[in-house]
């Protein structure tokens, strides 16, 4: 059975709209439609039970509302549609073979015009709207093993006619949003497939339509003019660790599409109230408990749909971080993995971006410190804002991983590896109007398209007696970015030419205030788990340590800025037109520490080996291809105010880990000893794309420059800028490596443990190789091209600065212990030790690609001030990095990569080069049948006090 709720009704209860009739006028204040809830399973006995019931859908809802509020304080008209809750069922219990849950239902269609006119004032507790339009899905039952989907929201369309005027903290004018249902609220599904059918529901299309005589306004703090919000429904949570739950949590339901029109006037006073924000908004994946075992994986991210802006009215904003229109489109974060004690879950992979496209051909204005005017962003995964808690939107990636974090290892095994990020889609801005704003860091027009940071590899830990393995979960992938462009709108009836008029204009008053910023951004590469193994045994202890691998970056994509509009800006650092693409950097890999104790009693050697590899660093994005045309006029006033600057940059190689491994032997007969670190290799850099810059130039009658005019005002301020740019490559990691008699883990207790227990003398090897340094990215060809004019005012700002550098090669990984015996100790218990340590290797920088100027016949470059040169063009490939420093004598080592035959023959050699380990090997008869013929305390004291070992050292 389904409820319609109605507050203030003139007229009969509303219908829900049949066969596509027409809707009817009617006077509402308050109209919900609310689908009946299901009912959970029962266990009756132990024999029998009740099964549970099918939620009802919400009713469809087709309004002209006619309602009129003069004094509200709250919400003046609330109309909507919600589905019901299905009923949770249960695993099989005793004798019944239990009952399975039912699925959400969806909420109804609800299209309403608005054509009353409301007014309210009062702050609010919590957020509230004064006109509130929704469809809500159900949520899912319930169930250990088997939760079904959640109910998705329905279709929802608003058209408002009249005045809607709110005043008060938390007091939105407009609100339509479309929400899917929870796939459950705990625990998930037996089998991934099953997982893969029962995500959160999908949020519903929402379109919202301003009409020309409407006026929408706010006066306050946290008060957004209009809310269009389509939201898909979180993937279940897994809620405690028994052998019952569930192993695998749902996945995030889809974000619907998301319309809007402004035909009329919209206005906010107040701080942190964006006049319009839209949204669609993929689900989060599901999580796993951070108690729970099993290392099930964390589910995926929801996809988010497209969100479309246009603004043929007129938006103005007074207060901080009050933007104009931000239009997103986000896709769901993924969810944690668990951990395990053999193993963690893989976090979840985030859900992908839909394309974004504002197009103002209309008047937007705002004042305020961080006010933009238009922000359009496309994300692969992350943190959409809270409209009613907004703060600072800058260029680059928005807070919070894509990709869920993987979980982690507990006892022996390899850490969740983490999720990847998802991509961000195309991001269009079409400018033919008006913008202008005044504040620090507001700029005119922000289109990005951001593709999903890697999620964090799970750590893994491992304590266990003989032997400890543990290897960290490598960090998930960074999403790429999609291609951003920002083009040219003509006003309804019309077409723009070179020195037509009027023309577009985005202006901007304030420090860090730039007119025009496109960027396209990979994802960061995540961060690979760490890795501790642990093992004490008797007589032998072996431990392996291996660190995860960092996440790769994500490669931004291609960026297209043609500017029709006249463009100015006043303050430090605001650049005219700022069009960039970045790689994501490489994710930095897992540390590691392998720890090995081998207690052995008398008349029984001690062996211990310790081995630990540090992960290698992901590696970095690559910048895909820049483009700017201005056909009008930039002008900067401001030092270091750019009139151009076209980037492409190579995100940078993560750098690896560092490994230290250690040794720790209480033989007392004979210990042997072999530690062995290896630094992690780094990523290399990303490359750099090509970057074409052209100032295309018109003349009028007299020969004057009527657009392709760049001038800029102050020092440093240079015309244009066109850079291609390799990622430098990642460090490599150090390595340290310990091997002796005794407990290293403290001072002290070593020193007595030393000089009270009757330690038999030990021979140890140690191993330590530096990481290697990742290498730099090439930059790819620039290309500068004038054919109007470039005027320069002041020092050091030049006309056309073009440049392709090569990323630098990452330093490599030293290593931080000697290796070398202590003194007295040797002397003293005839201890020997032989070591090898090689520092790493630097990475090889990158290549600088072509660059090429042309300033046309009859094009004009003009600088004036000192050091300002008009033309400079340069092509540099990046230094190599510096190799590992180390203590002792140096010996290079031959690359695995290079000659593996050679590699090991070398490292055998040098194991095996300590004079003292030969002796002990090819002692003479005499002596081992002397040894062999003595009690065990001779033995022990002989072995301490009358063995003189010779000097050990290595030759090079």
């Amino acid at each position: 059975m389904q409820n319609l709720l109605c507050g203030v009704c003139v007229s009969p209860f509303i219908l829900p709209m049949i066969g596509g009739a027409p809707a009817r006028a009617e006077s509402v204040s308050r109209s919900v439609s609310v689908g009946e809830n299901g009912k959970d399973a029962e266990q009756l006995t132990w024999f029998r039970s009740k099964a549970a019931t099918k939620a009802k859908p919400g009713g469809n809802l087709s309004i002209v509302n006619t309602f009129t509020a003069g004094g509200a304080n709250g919400t003046a008209v609330e109309i909507g549609s919600i589905g019901g809750r299905g009923g949770s069922g249960f695993r099989e219990v005793f004798l019944t073979g239990g009952e399975a849950a039912m699925p959400g239902a969806s909420g109804g269609r609800v299209i309403v015009t608005q054509e009353g006119a409301l007014d309210g004032k009062g702050d609010q507790a919590a957020p509230t709207s004064l006109l509130f339009v929704y469809s809500r899905g159900g949520a899912s039952g319930n169930h250990l093993t088997a939760v079904p989907r959640g109910g998705d929201g329905g279709e929802v369309s608003l058209v408002v006619n009249k005045n809607a005027r709110a005043v008060g903290t938390n007091y939105a004018g407009v609100w339509a949003q479309s929400l899917g249902g929870r796939s459950g609220t705990r625990e998930g599904s037996i089998t991934e497939e099953l997982r893969n059918r029962s995500p959160g529901g999908s949020g519903g299309d929402v379109a919202v339509t301003v009409g020309s005589d409407a006026i929408i306004a706010t006066k306050g703090s946290n008060a957004p003019a209009i809310i269009a919000k389509s939201l898909g429904g979180a993937g279940s949570k897994r809620s405690y660790s028994t052998t019952w739950a569930a192993p695998y949590v749902t996945n995030g339901g889809e974000g619907g599409a998301v319309t809007f029109l402004n035909r009329g006037t919209i206005t906010v006073a107040g701080p942190s109230s964006p006049a319009v924000l839209l949204q669609s908004i993929g689900g989060q994946g599901g999580e796993q408990h951070q108690l729970s075992d099993g290392g099930q994986p964390g589910g995926m991210g929801g996809g988010s749909g497209k969100v479309t802006g246009t603004n043929d009215g007129r938006i103005a904003t007074v207060g901080d971080y009050s933007f104009g229109i931000v239009a997103q489109s986000v896709g769901g974060s993924g969810g944690r993995g668990g951990p395990g004690f053999f193993g963690g879950g893989d976090g979840g992979k985030a859900g992908g971006a839909d394309e974004v496209t504002v197009t103002n051909q209309g008047e937007i204005s705002t004042r305020g410190l961080g006010a933009h005017g238009i922000v359009a962003q496309s994300v692969g995964g992350g943190n959409a804002i809270n409209a009613f808690a907004v703060t600072a939107i800058r260029p680059g990636p928005l807070s919070g991983a894509g990709g869920g974090s993987g979980g982690s290892s507990l006892f022996i095994g390899k850490g969740g590896n983490g999720g990847t990020g998802g991509d961000g889609a195309k991001v269009t801005v079409a400018q033919g109007g008006t913008i202008t704003t005044s504040g620090e860091s507001a700029y005119g027009i922000l289109a990005q398209s951001i593709g999903g940071g890697g999620g964090r590899g799970g750590s893994s830990d491992s304590f266990n007696v003989f032997a400890g393995v543990a290897i960290g979960g490598a960090g998930g992938g960074g999403g790429n970015g999609g291609d951003v462009f920002v083009t040219p709108a003509p006003l309804p009836g019309s077409s723009f030419s070179a020195g037509s008029s009027p023309r577009p204009l985005v202006s901007t008053e304030g420090k860090l205030s730039s007119a025009i910023v496109a960027q396209s951004i990979g994802g960061g590469g995540g961060a690979g788990g760490t890795a501790s193994a642990q093992s004490t045994g008797i007589v032998a202890s072996i431990s392996v340590a291996v660190g995860g691998s960092g996440g790769k970056g994500g490669d931004g994509g291609h960026v297209s800025v043609v500017n029709t509009s006249d463009v100015s800006t006043a303050g430090i650092e605001a650049f005219g037109i700022q069009a960039k693409s970045i790689g994501g950097g490489g994710g930095a890999a897992g540390n590691t520490k392998a720890y090995a104790l081998a207690i052995a009693p008398p008349e029984t050697p001690g062996l211990g080996v310790s081995f630990s590899v540090g992960g290698s660093g992901g590696e970095g994005g690559s910048g895909k291809s820049v483009s700017v045309t201005n056909l009008s006029t930039v002008t900067t006033k401001g030092e270091k105010g750019y009139g151009i600057q076209a980037m492409s940059i190579g995100g940078g190689g993560g750098n690896s880990g560092a490994a230290a491994s250690t040794v720790d032997l209480m033989g007392f007969y004979l210990n042997f000893g072999l530690a062995v670190s290896i630094g992690g290799s780094s990523g290399g850099g990303g490359n750099g794309g090509a970057v074409t810059v052209v100032n295309e130039g018109a003349k009028d009658k007299d020969g004057a420059f009527t657009s392709g005019v760049i001038e800029t005002h102050g020092g440093f301020a240079t015309g244009i800028m066109a850079q291609s740019i390799g990622g430098g490559g990642g460090d490599g990691g150090a390595a340290s490596a310990s091997a002796a008699s005794g407990l290293s883990w403290n001072e002290t207790i070593g020193e007595i443990t030393k000089s009270a227990l009757p330690l038999a003398s030990s021979v140890t090897g140690k191993y330590e190789i530096g990481g290697k340094g990742g290498k730099g990215g090439d930059g790819r060809s620039v290309s500068a091209a004038n054919e109007g004019l470039i005027l320069t005012h002041g020092d050091n700002a030049r006309g056309i600065f073009a440049q392709s550098l090569g990323g630098g090669g990452g330093d490599g990984g030293g290593y931080q212990a000697s290796g070398k015996a202590d003194a007295p100790a040797a002397i003293k218990q005839g201890t020997a030790s032989g070591k090898l340590d090689v520092g790493g290797k630097g990475g090889g920088g990158g290549s600088g690609g072509s660059v090429s100027v042309n300033n046309s016949a009859g094009a004009v470059i003009e600088t004036h001030g000192s050091g300002s040169a008009g033309i400079v063009a340069q092509s540099i490939g990046g230094g190599g990095g510096s190799g590992g420093a180390f203590g002792g004598k140096k010996k290079s080592a031959v690359e695995w990569d290079d000659n593996p035959p050679k590699f090991i023959h070398q490292l055998t050699e040098e194991l095996l080069k300590s004079d003292q380990v030969l002796v002990f090997f090819l002692a003479t008869r005499t002596r081992r049948r002397r040894l062999s013929s003595t009690s065990s305390w001779t033995r022990t004291r002989l072995y301490r006090r009358s063995w003189r070992w010779p000097r050990i050292s290595f030759r090079p």
